[in-house]
């Protein structure tokens, strides 16, 4: 599981953590949202902490207060040692908080 719990959310990039030295893969993307409306965001992979990344969802996830919201994939592999971030893209109304999980198992 890699989560984040993000206070006064904004659209920006926030980093996460780097994958264990073996591949894995994507078995869901959930999250919530407390205050405000709305964030909308999706996850990253990237080779390196810094540079391009692979979005895991087709399209981004948006989060609702007051619901869970889960994802599909479009690209479901995560490479070893893979940097994981959270791209907002959105946020609606005054969000206090947002959690996203993203969990994933490895051979």
């Amino acid at each position: 599981n890699v989560t984040w719990v993000i206070s006064n959310p904004a659209i920006d990039t926030i980093p996460g953590q780097r994958t264990l030295g073996v591949a894995g893969t994507v078995i869901y993307i959930c999250g919530y949202a407390i205050g405000g409306t709305s964030v909308t965001f999706n996850i990253e992979k990237r080779a390196a902490a810094t540079g391009a990344g692979t979005n895991f969802m087709a399209s981004d996830l948006t989060l609702t207060t007051g619901g869970v919201a889960c994802s599909s994939f479009a690209d479901d592999e995560i490479p070893a040692h893979s940097w994981l971030l959270v791209d907002i893209s959105a946020v609606s109304g005054a969000v206090e908080w947002v959690m996203i999980n993203l969990t994933y198992r490895v051979p």
